[in-house]
Order: structure tokens, then C-alpha cells, then sequence
């Protein structure tokens, strides 16, 4: 199966997902995101913000902000994408692709070296082995190229048909290091 044929195939299993699923399932995830020892352990979060079908992620964002955490979310530019540090959700507006995102005039999250960098990752599909087919942008492989000398621990957050046993990987994809599903952690 080629990459979009795989995209198209998980958006039609998402698009079947009622809006009450999408909540049950994404509270699940998130219950056990919190209760990761790299979650407790981290001061900031880089973590996208959820938009159509995905894993809904406003939930944790709130309870990491009100928890002392920093969190930035990423906005796209015009080279590329950028993260900045939001204090809450209620100042996002939509950008180019109508996903919300922060303001430039926040302070840009820039990871921190010597530190494991927590973020949380977006996607369409993954594998046992942590491949990701995304959205075909290829914002997150470029950022995580633009920071490769820096330490991450990438968590992506999915729904349990998200997982297939093997993706088509190039050398140039970012696997991630944990996937987390309502039935759990798979890696």
C-alpha cells in the first residue's frame, strides 16, 4: 500500500468516528500520555494542536498549562514551522492550513540542549518500528532536521486502527520513540 493510499484509508476510518468516540477515546489517550514517566518528568511540551479527526489534544494542553507546564504549539511560516509558548488556547486563531495557532509576538520555543525535549506528534499512520506517515507536508521532518544535534522524546498519540504492522519508510522520515492508543502503549 502506497503512502496515499494509506492516508485516505485511515481519514475515511477516522471521518467514521462520531464526535462522542473521538472524546472517549481521546480522554483514554491522554489519561495515559499524563502518566508517562517523560510526560511527569518534563518542564515544557511541544504539542500540536488537534484539528478534524485527530487525537483531541485542548484537554491536555489546558491541564498541562494549569499543571506549570510550559507548552508551546507550532505555527506554520513561511519557512517552514516554528513553535511558540502559549499561556492558553483562547488566543489561537486559524492559520494557513485552519489549524489554530499561536501568535508570533509569543516567545518562540526553541528545545533546549542537554535536555530531553518532549513533543508531541501528529499523524495519519505508524508502525510497530515508530514510522509515521503524516499529512504530506513534511513540517515535522523538517523541524526535526532543522534540530537533529537536539535530544527528543517524540510520543505520538493515535487511535488503535492508526497502527499497521509495517509502514514505506525513506531514510529522511523521523520514526518516533512512543505511540499511544486507547488500548495503551505500543512502543
Amino acid at each position: 500500500m502506497i503512502k496515499q493510499e494509506i492516508r485516505k484509508n485511515i481519514r475515511e476510518q477516522k471521518s467514521r468516528l462520531s464526535f462522542q468516540e473521538r472524546e472517549t477515546y481521546s480522554n483514554l489517550i491522554i489519561k495515559k500520555l499524563t502518566e508517562q514517566r517523560e510526560y511527569q518528568r518534563a518542564s515544557e511540551v511541544f504539542c500540536y494542536i488537534s484539528f478534524n479527526q485527530e487525537v483531541i489534544t485542548s484537554a491536555f494542553i489546558e491541564e498541562a498549562l494549569s499543571g506549570r507546564k510550559r507548552i508551546a504549539v507550532p505555527k506554520i511560516t513561511g519557512d517552514g514551522m516554528k513553535f511558540y509558548y502559549i499561556s492558553s488556547l483562547k488566543n489561537l486563531k486559524p492559520g494557513v492550513l485552519g489549524i489554530l495557532e499561536p501568535d508570533t509576538r509569543n516567545e518562540e520555543a526553541v528545545p533546549k540542549k542537554g535536555n530531553e525535549n518532549l513533543i508531541i506528534v501528529p499523524g495519519l499512520a505508524f508502525d510497530l518500528l515508530g514510522n509515521r506517515i503524516g499529512y504530506g507536508k513534511g513540517y515535522y521532518d523538517a523541524f526535526f532536521g532543522k534540530y537533529k544535534d537536539f535530544s527528543w522524546i517524540k510520543t505520538a498519540l493515535a487511535y488503535d486502527f492508526q497502527i499497521l504492522p509495517k509502514l514505506p519508510a525513506e531514510e529522511h522520515d523521523i520514526k518516533v520513540d512512543h505511540i499511544i492508543t486507547q488500548s495503551g502503549l505500543i512502543k
